[in-house]
């Protein structure tokens, strides 16, 4: 929730000098999974944050939010082309991190959950494809935030809560 915030606030102070491109890529939370009225997702967090920064469309400065998410995805389906890793979901080039620069952001938001966790991926792939996602974004002067909505309710596998908390 900080990192959301802390991405909220930079987002908020570009956005009041000029026209600002956020895309975020994910899972279902920020696809929309859950928001009510579904399946219109007026209530998903990601469609929340297009309409605080477009409040006022006679300034000329609205943000322009495009939403790359897709239920069930992992760290592995926003990795970059060509990044195929055996018995792993292959890249989805429509929908991650080289289509999501491909759209010259100012700001790339990760919204990755849980998926990986509840797909038996381990703490170092998980951490390393969120480095690699990192450095590749910010390598382009691109600002990046690594967030997630919530956490999984695993219960009653209390291994699963804390694999998911450690991480």
């Amino acid at each position: 929730m900080r990192s959301c915030v802390i991405a909220l606030c930079l987002c908020m102070s570009l956005s009041a000098f000029s026209q600002v491109k956020i895309v975020v890529l994910g899972s279902s939370t920020a696809e929309g999974f859950g928001a009510t009225p579904w399946p219109t997702q007026d209530s998903a967090w990601v469609n929340l944050l297009r309409l605080s920064f477009n409040k006022n469309p006679a300034d000329g400065l609205d943000t322009n939010v495009i939403n790359l998410a897709k239920g069930g995805y992992t760290t592995y389906h926003i990795m970059p082309d060509g990044n195929s890793v055996a018995n792993r979901p292959a890249p989805d080039p429509d929908r991650n991190v080289t289509k999501a620069l491909s759209l010259n952001p100012d700001v790339v938001i990760i919204s990755m959950p849980s998926n990986d966790i509840s797909n038996g991926f381990n703490k170092t792939e998980i951490m390393n494809n969120f480095r690699s996602l990192n450095q590749l974004i910010t390598g382009q002067g691109i600002n990046t935030f690594i967030t997630t909505k919530q956490p999984r309710d695993f219960m009653p596998n209390t291994t699963m809560m804390q694999y998911q908390k450690d991480l």
